[in-house]
């Protein structure tokens, strides 16, 4: 006995993180996933559709710093003294005009 089912059905994936659901469904049908297909249609490589089928998630934190970072404050007073070249700077002392409501909320 052959037992024949045609099934249509459409599948819209939009984000690669959604792959991983295309692959449960796949999998539980007996159905294989066509990688290059799916890679075409996102524009991006086949393999990268297999990693996120097999449940990658890209990293969202970054674990060292931009080596770049430590020349933070020599950059900034580079600029400042870019900015500054035929200037005079006038040095103010004493509490800033633009935060004097701030300071009465403060102290009621």
């Amino acid at each position: 006995m052959i037992i024949q089912i045609d099934i249509h059905s459409e599948i819209k994936i939009d984000k690669l993180e959604y792959l991983h659901k295309l692959k449960l469904i796949m999998e539980e049908n007996n159905l294989k996933v066509n990688k290059s297909q799916t890679a075409r249609e996102l524009g991006i490589a086949p393999r990268t559709v297999g990693k996120y089928l097999n449940g990658y998630v890209k990293s969202t934190t970054r674990n060292r710093k931009y080596k770049i970072d430590s020349f933070d404050p020599v950059i900034a007073n580079a600029i400042l003294d870019r900015i500054s070249h035929h200037t005079h700077v006038i040095p103010i002392n004493g509490k800033a005009h633009r935060l004097k409501d701030h300071f009465k909320e403060e102290d009621e």
